[in-house]
């Protein structure tokens, strides 16, 4: 008698997203309990789905903070390495060794005057502090 219970076992239901998408949203409008009885289900399967849902969405929420802070941190990555190269090229032209060295009718000091007043380091060193943050 045991083996043809066994043989008789029941197998579980299989419902496609849009069916628990549409059946939460039922959930949503008349209440769990309406929507169970409604649909033929027991509640906690529409609790067990609401949870499921609210992680997978609080999940993608998450993945796409993290791609936007990571999309955030190339550009500035890129931004960095090309003020870095302009440094770098500026820094190993010949005349540019002296802070006010003149290379046709431009100085160093008119070419980059931010860099001369700088607070934290003036002069060449503040080409050097800027190029290495």
């Amino acid at each position: 008698m045991a083996r043809q219970n066994q043989a008789k076992k029941k197998t579980r239901k299989q419902y496609s997203r849009e069916f628990k998408a549409e059946a939460l949203a039922l959930a949503e409008r008349v209440g769990v309990s309406a929507a169970a009885r409604e649909l033929g289900l027991h509640e906690s399967q529409l609790y067990g789905w609401r949870v499921k849902t609210r992680f997978e969405r609080s999940q993608s929420e998450t993945e796409r903070a993290q791609a936007t802070e990571i999309a955030r941190l190339k550009r500035q990555l890129a931004e960095q390495a090309e003020e870095l190269a302009i440094v770098k090229n500026v820094w190993s032209a010949p005349g540019m060794q002296g802070s006010n060295e003149a290379v046709g009718d431009k100085t160093f000091a008119s070419m980059y005057p931010a860099c001369l007043r700088c607070p934290r380091a003036p002069g060449l060193d503040g080409i050097r502090a800027h190029g290495s943050s």
